[in-house]
């Protein structure tokens, strides 16, 4: 989500790729059995997820926080946490019903799969995305400002 936010939305090849081979990676780890087809499968459908969430929180901030000094007025970093909430919803969600739909998860577990995935997405960019971009904002500031 950082990188997208940092250096733009034609990141997102890398952002695919990226998410694409930790969920193959993780998906063979978490049953050596899953057969290479739906394993390629949800891995793709999962990375499709994440990709698209990083470009939507990206399109949000950019419209309605501004990319530059995210982090300098409280009104931003309730913007930005008020995208971060909303656009989670979009990695979740796929995520979710692509671990049902696939039977990789039962339906029943449904609620508790996307909370799950959600709350992780919402923190994970709270934490570590939110670092990210405060560091490369006084990073790349020039010190006479």
């Amino acid at each position: 989500m950082a990188w997208v936010i940092l250096a733009g939305p034609s990141a997102w090849p890398g952002i695919f790729v990226g998410a694409f081979a930790l969920e193959v990676w993780a998906l063979k780890h978490s049953d050596p059995t899953l057969s290479l087809y739906l394993c390629l499968l949800s891995a793709t459908l999962l990375a499709f997820g994440s990709t698209a969430q990083a470009l939507l929180i990206r399109h949000l901030i950019v419209r309605y926080v501004g990319a530059k000094n995210l982090f300098q007025r409280a009104s931003h970093i309730l913007r930005y946490l008020s995208v971060l909430l909303v656009s989670c919803v979009c990695a979740s969600s796929l995520g979710a019903l692509t671990l049902c739909w696939l039977d990789l998860a039962p339906w029943s577990s449904l609620h508790e799969i996307w909370v799950s995935w959600w709350l992780g997405d919402v923190v994970g960019g709270l934490t570590f995305g939110s670092l990210i971009l405060i560091w490369a904002e006084t990073r790349f500031r020039p010190h006479w400002e």
